[in-house]
């Protein structure tokens, strides 16, 4: 039997053009976490939209 979080792991994937980010971005900001994460720096939310100048447009 897989993982229950292997299971639903790729539920998400026939509704994605109904996301309002692309995958891309979804990456994005996944490594740019890891990165920080493992620099032990924890972004709140206002750094991250700063960072990707999320309030700009």
């Amino acid at each position: 039997m897989k993982p229950l979080v292997i299971v639903g792991f790729l539920l998400h994937q026939p509704f994605a053009c109904h996301f309002a980010i692309s995958k891309s971005q979804v990456e994005d900001l996944s490594k740019y976490l890891d990165v920080r994460l493992r620099k032990n720096e924890l972004p709140n939310f206002h750094q991250i939209e700063d960072d990707f100048r999320a309030r700009e447009g």
